[in-house]
């Protein structure tokens, strides 16, 4: 067969330059038919699965690029709470390409009316077995543990019962809790399975996405905490299907994501935390309960933290401050100022600025601090619109923002968190006395000079 000198030219490149290229290729859409996928209960898709079926496609062509892409196609796979899934992943384990996967990604999904099945079928035989071995894919490095949960039908249901024992942290209402409620054991059920494993002290990264605020037996067990220990990375999302009922109750549970994660982080190097739009982690800060579970928080070897969704606290500042002896990047998105302009009512009860963040960090003199990002990704020029009904106050307070004659300059987000509906929305009036006054600007102007000093010297 005759071989182009375009294709002699792509065999003489590092295999691992010849996949990025042919994954690039068949990843690249089609511009004229392309269209965005629609929204998806499944947000936290890894790879979406036209991509992954490109790549199998071309790797089916010829033995070549079978044994070029085969890698790149099982390097990341996930595992369904359901048997044929699990017959699908053990089939990867017992072929030649186990040893390519190097993340595995556990999705425990509850379907709409699938709330009275058993944990046998929610949490079946088959994929038990490949939890508890892990193992059978040797360079395995990140596990992730989804939780795809219909929570706002979930949260409705079981605030008709009029009792707060399904959020009570106290280990004994939880067994209890788990007994009564079968999906209440499939939160635990994943994390049970994969500390059986000998070897699951191994992992370094380890990633929950989607938490609801639903105590689990699982999370205080020794064997559990001791998977933290090694870390060397760790994220944390929550979900954006909560509601917002009882706040008080879900302040104790944002007091143990202490004592269940992040006290236990003695090695970790990379912290993500993400609140989500609709969740109470959010809510609770601007609140004042000021529990976000980073209090008691020792990490000494901690060098990147990413923050997204949340206010800004003294606790989330304290968390910074102390770590600066560290940390090396600083990423907030998304994140919000509180600015009470009206303190006498109930929806501004507490302040926290920008500039108070930005001096804060400044007055420990960082030395290791190289990178500082604050992110506004949500429809910066807007302000609004981030949920699909947003209050009928918001359309007043966006006119109010169009009409200001502020000049323009770089905006710092403040927010107004809303327990209707459990979304929080752009507050204009502070966003505009931050612009007027200049003093976040300032702030942020001159802790970005003493990041760039850092950068200087590490030349």
């Amino acid at each position: 067969m005759h071989t182009s000198r375009s294709s002699r030219t792509l065999l003489t490149l590092p295999l691992e330059l010849q996949r990025e290229i042919i994954s690039h290729v068949a990843l690249v859409p089609n511009r004229k038919d392309y269209q965005d996928p629609p929204v998806s209960l499944d947000i936290y898709r890894v790879r979406d699965d036209r991509d992954v079926a490109s790549l199998l496609n071309w790797s089916s062509t010829c033995k070549w690029f079978r044994t070029l892409l085969a890698p790149r196609c099982f390097e990341t796979i996930s595992l369904w709470n359901s048997a044929q899934s699990a017959l699908s992943v053990h089939a990867i384990a017992q072929g030649e390409w186990a040893g390519s996967v190097k993340a595995l990604r556990y999705v425990a999904q509850l379907k709409e009316g699938q709330e009275c099945l058993s944990i046998a079928e929610l949490h079946p035989p088959e994929v038990e077995a490949i939890l508890t071995r892990i193992s059978q894919f040797p360079n395995l490095e990140q596990l992730t543990v989804s939780f795809l949960i219909h929570y706002q039908e979930i949260w409705s249901a079981l605030r008709r019962e009029q009792t707060t024992n399904f959020i009570n942290v106290n280990p004994g209402f939880t067994t209890i809790e788990e007994n009564r409620h079968p999906w209440r054991a499939l939160l635990s059920a994943g994390v049970n399975s994969i500390i059986q494993n000998p070897s699951y002290g191994r992992l370094k990264t380890f990633e929950i996405q989607n938490l609801g605020v639903f105590p689990a037996s699982a999370y205080g067990s020794q064997k559990f905490l001791k998977l933290f220990s090694k870390l060397k990375t760790f994220r944390l999302s929550f979900s954006e299907l909560g509601q917002t009922g009882y706040l008080d109750p879900n302040f104790q549970f944002f007091k143990q994501l202490g004592p269940w994660f992040f006290n236990n982080l003695s090695v970790v190097e990379n912290l993500s935390v993400d609140a989500g739009r609709r969740h109470l982690l959010s809510e609770q800060v601007y609140y004042g309960s000021n529990n976000t579970g980073l209090r008691e928080a020792r990490m000494p070897k901690l060098r990147n933290v990413k923050f997204q969704n949340l206010f800004l606290c003294q606790e989330v500042v304290a968390f910074l401050t102390k770590h600066l002896g560290t940390l090396e990047s600083i990423t907030l998105e998304n994140c919000y100022g509180n600015h009470s302009l009206k303190p006498q009512h109930v929806l501004y009860p507490f302040s926290y600025h920008w500039w108070q963040l930005f001096d804060a960090l400044k007055a420990e003199s960082p030395t290791r601090l190289v990178a500082f990002e604050l992110n506004f990704t949500r429809n910066e020029k807007g302000l609004i619109q981030w949920g699909k009904k947003p209050p009928p106050y918001e359309n007043e307070w966006y006119s109010q923002l169009k009409k200001s004659e502020v000049q323009p300059g770089k905006i710092f987000l403040y927010g107004v968190a809303f327990p209707g509906d459990g979304l929080t929305y752009p507050y204009p009036e502070a966003i505009q006395e931050s612009l007027r006054e200049g003093l976040d600007e300032s702030g942020y102007l001159s802790l970005m000079a003493m990041v760039e000093c850092n950068v200087k010297k590490r030349k």
